[in-house]
């Protein structure tokens, strides 16, 4: 966590191709751990990576990140919702919705008033054309 934390400083800061190294570390550290039930830390590494360069607007990256989240998490909810959000920003709009439906259809039955699925459910109904 304490890589997690430094990365996300170095971020911070505007460095981030060394932010990119420390995150990269992290998410190594992070599989040594091997699997716990309960997880060992809160969210992936990659979430942290995604929201860090999100701060930034670097969307790209952080669908990268997000993505790499995923594998550690499959249908993460999570990383599903930062995709989206992610290429809502990048003015991606056909891209954001079938995004959002993915997020959606795996939230299905998480509660209704939830932010996430109110932005969601929101922004797919504004472009029906992008469905």
């Amino acid at each position: 966590m304490s890589l997690e934390l430094r990365a996300s400083l170095t971020e911070a800061h505007g460095k981030p191709t060394d932010a990119r190294s420390l995150f990269s570390k992290a998410a190594q550290a992070e599989i040594g751990l091997g699997y716990h039930e309960a997880p060992a830390s809160i969210r992936p590494v990659g979430e942290t990576e995604a929201a860090s360069m999100m701060a930034i607007g670097r969307w790209t990256d952080a669908i990268a990140a997000y993505e790499r989240a995923l594998h550690e998490r499959p249908q993460s909810g999570f990383a599903l919702y930062g995709i989206a959000l992610c290429r809502e920003n990048a003015v991606e709009t056909d891209s954001a919705v079938k995004a959002y439906d993915d997020f959606l259809a795996v939230w299905k039955d998480a509660d209704s008033t939830l932010p996430q699925k109110s932005h969601a459910r929101e922004f797919v109904g504004a472009h029906p054309a992008g469905r």
